[in-house]
């Protein structure tokens, strides 16, 4: 908890040692009855993480839609699927940042990290929110997320 109400901090790992999501909760219910943040994300990331489906997910809980809409494909530009797929989660990016920067104490909890995910590519700042990355690997939220408080549940 004085992590999560600390100023300076931004990024909390923690390190999850088999199931412990009932631990994760208490904390924020806490969070919320003490009003120490306004709006609380949790999303799964997973061992494959999408990153349109994690933006797609992340809006839906702060209630908004973004501004680019899938477009159609045609069988022909099937090969322009991944070009296409990279300049939508950039566009989402930039609106994501930006409704961050509007809300007020969002904490963002993302769960189930299996490897380093890049926060600027998602369109999450770190300096305008607190984060909360989960995991069974306490070494890779140490080494490739830039946490800079860990704890074991």
């Amino acid at each position: 908890m004085e992590a999560l109400s600390d100023p300076n901090i931004h990024i909390i790992g923690v390190c999850l040692c088999g199931n412990n999501d009932d631990h994760l909760n208490t904390v924020i219910r806490r969070v919320r009855r003490e009003g120490l943040l306004g709006v609380t994300v949790m999303v799964n990331i997973g061992e494959n993480p999408n990153l349109r489906m994690i933006q797609d997910e992340i809006a839906h809980q702060l209630g908004f839609t973004f501004q680019t809409k899938p477009e159609a494909i045609s069988c022909c530009a099937v090969f322009d699927i991944k070009t296409k797929n990279k300049k939508v989660v950039s566009q989402n990016a930039r609106e994501l940042s930006h409704r961050i920067r509007t809300e007020s104490n969002v904490l963002f909890i993302l769960r189930d990290l299996h490897t380093r995910l890049d926060l600027a590519k998602l369109g999450v700042d770190h300096q305008f929110c607190k984060l909360v990355l989960t995991s069974h690997n306490e070494k890779m939220l140490l080494k490739r997320n830039n946490v800079q408080r860990t704890f074991k549940l």
